[in-house]
């Protein structure tokens, strides 16, 4: 009574979805290459075998984030210095006004 074609067809579908794959194009391999130039693609990434795998993208951009930070950290460091540097001047202005005043 059933039709061989369609037997197939949801015989493929039920395995499918039995392995979590939900449509044919997740078949398809993508290079190793080409995952590392999609910038869209996150830290992590779930192979189609389910396995969690660390992205192998170079550090590039964390890596100047932090070059960046650290250049404005040094940057904040040498400022304080130079206002603690003044306050204590005029403190000093201040002490050596008073005593010329007593």
């Amino acid at each position: 009574m059933s039709n061989p074609q369609v037997q197939a067809q949801i015989d493929e579908v039920a395995q499918r979805k039995a392995t979590a794959q939900t449509h044919r194009g997740q078949e398809s391999r993508v290079s190793a290459a080409k995952l590392a130039k999609n910038k869209r693609l996150p830290a992590t990434m779930v192979t189609p075998g389910g396995k969690v795998e660390a992205s192998k993208k170079a550090k590039r951009g964390k890596k100047k984030k932090s070059e960046v930070a650290r250049e404005k950290a040094m940057d904040r460091i040498e400022q304080s210095a130079v206002k603690a540097r003044a306050v204590e001047e005029r403190k000093a202005k201040r002490q050596r006004a008073k005593t010329a005043w007593d």
